[in-house]
Parts: C-alpha cells; structure tokens; sequence
C-alpha cells in the first residue's frame, strides 16, 4: 500500500463499519444518524435522505419508517415498513424532537453528494474506502449470513427479484468458503 492510498474492496466487515461509524460522527451528528439507519435499513442514501418526519413512526415499542423504493418494483404501488432497531429508533426519535421539524420536513434536509463527501472523508480517516451503498451491502450479506432466505432478503430490500441478490450479494469470498470447510465433519 502507498502511503496515503486508501485499500479499497467491493465489500466491508463490520469491524471497518464501526470505525467509519466513528469516524463520521466528527462531520456531523446528521452524518453519524445516516451512516446507523444504512447499516441498519440496507436502504439506499435516496430513499433515506428524501424521507419526511411523517414517514417515521417513533413512538416504541416498535419503531419503523415508511418508504418508498427508488427503483420501484412493477407491482408495489405504495409504500412498504422498514423496522429500525430498538435503540435507533430511540435515538432517531430523540433527534427529530429536537430539531424544530414539521411533518412534511426532510429529517436529513441534504443531498446525496454531502453524504458521500463525509464518507469519502471518514474514508481517509480510517484509511479504507468505504462509499454509502458498501453499507447496504453489508446489511445484505448480514441478511444472508444469519439464515434469512435470499427470496426474503430481496423482498427485504427492494429487489425485484431474488436473482438480483444472488446474483451480485450472495458470494463466497475465501473467509466463508473456509468457515463451512472447516464445519464439515471427516
């Protein structure tokens, strides 16, 4: 690696997610809340940032939103509940409280290009590039690794079809390939 150059893959551990994750948090608190709901939605940084505080449902136990896919399947006409975690869905509650936000106010009021400049920055922080949609790749391998089903996934994150999260999220890199040999009994 040349000095300054950052390593850059087509998919990112969880470990490399938390120091991203750490180190957005120095652009901006908005920054730090976007980069938790990718990992934790697998949406794409569209359909978050175009998000209004009427489209959240904060009130718990359960905390959702309400989207609508950016690259819309034929038969959906409307939009679909995405569930967030427990505690973001606390804390994305204690952050639209306390901004002077309407109900029909972007919760992320900003465009796609400053998200990707603060990671591009995090980026050099941490020293490996990590881009918005690697996020939501993480959320799908996650998805795969932990047993849901690839129709489900797909439904899960607007695929059209199944293929599609086959086709470019399902792989096995050399670490899973070596995990299930080595599960195998002699």
């Amino acid at each position: 690696i040349v000095e300054g150059q950052l390593i850059q893959e087509e998919a990112i551990t969880q470990s490399i997610y938390e120091s991203l994750r750490d180190a957005i948090a120095q652009y901006g608190y908005y920054h730090l809340l976007v980069c938790k709901m990718l990992r934790a939605t697998g949406l794409r940084v569209r359909e978050l940032l175009r998000l209004q505080v009427r489209h959240y449902f904060l009130d718990g136990p359960d905390y959702w939103i309400m989207i609508t896919r950016s690259k819309k399947r034929k038969s959906d006409t409307g939009y679909e509940r995405v569930f967030l975690p427990p505690s973001l869905g606390a804390e994305m509650r204690n952050y639209i409280k306390r901004e002077p936000l309407q109900a029909d106010s972007l919760v992320f009021p900003f465009r796609a290009l400053a998200v990707e400049r603060a990671f591009a920055k995090a980026s050099k922080d941490i020293g490996y590039k990590v881009t918005p949609h690697m996020l939501r790749t993480l959320y799908i391998s996650f998805l795969l690794d932990h047993g849901v089903p690839v129709a489900l996934t797909a439904r899960m994150v607007g695929h059209a079809s199944s293929r599609t999260t086959e086709e470019h999220y399902h792989k096995a890199n050399p670490a899973k390939k070596k995990a299930i040999q080595e599960r195998i009994p002699v």
